[in-house]
């Protein structure tokens, strides 16, 4: 099984268009922060994560849906799963490097859109201290959670 999520994770890495997809979602949360801000310069952080946090997590839903789409679908045409079959593995074996992968690929992703535009808005205006920090880090465990669901789902 080992082998088999290090031949998903290489395959992911010569994927260039699934990076391009993350690059641009990063940078529409990343407009959507600089709007924010330009039009209302008296709110901080915390006031930016409560109001667009939906939005944020509606894109983070979409790029897990094209991240599992990519891993578990995309074999139907090259026959890779079919040739992972014919060379000993067992169909749970497959299943399960499929399932590992993709829930490492699109945690590692939603991190990365989750927490670049909150770094950057905390440099930018502080952290008025509206919500306390570990509210925030149970909102994004908790999001975690949503996403492990959907990813099982998919």
């Amino acid at each position: 099984m080992k082998n088999i999520i290090k031949a998903q994770c290489y395959q992911l890495k010569k994927e260039k268009l699934l990076m391009i997809i993350c690059v641009a979602v990063l940078l529409m949360q990343l407009i959507m922060m600089f709007n924010f801000f330009e039009e209302s310069p008296q709110y901080m952080c915390d006031e930016f994560i409560l109001q667009n946090g939906f939005e944020i997590v509606v894109d983070i839903v979409g790029i897990v849906g094209i991240v599992v789409g990519k891993l578990c679908c995309q074999d139907f045409d090259d026959k890779t799963g079919s040739y992972e079959l014919l060379f000993g593995h067992s169909r749970f074996q497959v299943y399960m490097a499929r399932v590992l992968t993709s829930m490492l690929v699109a945690m590692v992703a939603a991190i990365f859109i989750v927490a670049v535009p909150v770094v950057i808005a905390v440099q930018m205006r502080g952290w008025y201290g509206l919500i306390p920090i570990n509210e925030i880090v149970l909102r994004v465990i908790l999001m975690f959670l949503v996403l492990i669901r959907v990813i099982s789902v998919f």
